[in-house]
């Protein structure tokens, strides 16, 4: 793996997970751009300069999908360097975004906890600094890439060589994967988000590639990529034959039939969990 080179770089808060950037040197390509803070700018502009490249000589930046600790960095970079990345994209830096998601968090009449944690969360990603960028189209180059749904509602696999980066898609020890967004097409969250997901990992699981590039945690062999994407099938059938047996009728009510002794964590995942089988 001497072309491509992996880049950790921290997030705030300190306890929250690396974030991967890859290097694809002899092609001066990042896979996606990181989160935009000072120790996290500092890293990935020496790991450039120390292969003799500098954020105005990148050919391009492909973005896995539009969550922050992904793009966040972009408010860092010349707006020179292209972006390649669903054209949707765009949506998350407009002010309809904004308005989207008042009218969206209201429609589910949710506990007021929960509904501001969601609020929260979505505002979160709000992104006008994209519209500095010229976007283009992953289908448009000659880069093997697949548009695929699950962890948002947009996410991006992309493939070089023997090698293949899957964003947020397949994480070891992360099973509550499933995150809601509003989708930039309908206006609306992404419905059946679940059964898409499984698609999704089934269609990883398949490719021929022997070497996995996540965004979080340590490069994967197949054979544990393949353990992990089981476990979440599990997981995500147990899942859904739950609700199917006790219907969406009350958010409290299924979110302690299903997480019955799960970890305190914000409330906007156990929704997105439950959301994700509508």
């Amino acid at each position: 793996m001497q072309n491509i080179i992996q880049i950790k770089l921290p997030q705030n808060p300190d306890n929250a997970p690396f974030v991967n950037t890859y290097l694809i040197k002899n092609q001066r390509i990042l896979i996606d751009a990181g989160p935009a803070n000072l120790q996290a700018y500092q890293i990935l502009k020496q790991t450039l300069n120390d292969n003799q490249i500098d954020f105005n000589s990148l050919n391009g930046i492909f973005i896995t999908h539009h969550h922050l600790d992904h793009i966040g960095m972009l408010k860092l970079i010349p707006q020179t360097v292209p972006l390649i990345a669903d054209p949707t994209i765009a949506y998350f830096s407009s002010k309809e975004y904004l308005n989207d998601i008042i009218k969206f968090t209201n429609s589910l009449r949710l506990p007021n906890k929960v509904s501001q944690s969601l609020q929260n969360k979505l505002r979160s990603r709000y992104c006008p600094f994209i519209k500095r960028f010229k976007i283009i189209n992953p289908h448009s180059t000659n880069i093997f890439s697949r548009k695929l749904t699950g962890h948002s509602n947009s996410d991006y696999i992309f493939g070089f060589n023997q090698y293949l980066f899957t964003g947020d898609l397949v994480l070891k020890g992360i099973y509550f994967n499933k995150l809601t967004d509003i989708d930039p097409v309908s206006r609306n969250f992404l419905k059946n988000q679940s059964q898409l997901y499984i698609d999704s990992l089934e269609k990883i699981s398949n490719n021929q590639t022997e070497v996995f590039l996540p965004g979080h945690g340590e490069i994967m062999q197949k054979e544990q990529l393949i353990r992990i994407i089981n476990k979440n099938l599990k997981l995500i059938t147990k899942h859904q034959q739950l609700i199917q047996k006790h219907k969406f009728e009350n958010y409290t009510k299924l979110k302690k039939l299903i997480f019955p002794s799960a970890l305190k964590i914000d409330e906007y995942y156990y929704l997105s969990e439950l959301m994700s089988f509508l």
